[in-house]
């Protein structure tokens, strides 16, 4: 009998929430090690450690076995009470555009509307 561990349920949930999916699990890994990272890390290790490098870089076997916790900033930015970016910086390229805290617009939901960066 398969069973699932908590990255392949994690992916497909993201995959569920894209109209378009396209993300491979070696994103999905890189972006998942990018929130553990630092000191404002938003996701840890059930330790309390930084996540180590994601695959390809780093382990697959290891990374994929780690259990994982959410941090207090975790929490205060799945409740809008604190902004990803601001916590962790933000500095890559998306389909031709530089993402960096000064270029990173924001989506308000309940408004409908894209807002600049602050």
């Amino acid at each position: 009998m398969a069973t699932f561990s908590w990255w392949r349920t994690a992916f497909r949930a993201a995959q569920d929430l894209e109209a378009a999916p396209f993300l491979g699990e070696a994103w999905f890994f890189r972006a998942l090690a990018d929130l553990g990272g630092g000191a404002d890390r938003l996701v840890e290790t059930k330790a309390g450690r930084p996540l180590p490098a994601a695959p390809p870089l780093g382990d697959a076997q290891a990374f994929t076995r780690l259990s994982l916790r959410l941090t207090r900033a975790g929490e205060r930015v799945l409740g809008q009470e604190a902004d990803r970016v601001t916590l962790l910086g933000v500095d890559r390229w998306v389909g031709g555009t530089h993402v960096t805290p000064g270029t990173a617009w924001r989506w308000d939901p309940a408004a409908q509307l894209l807002s600049e960066p602050a």
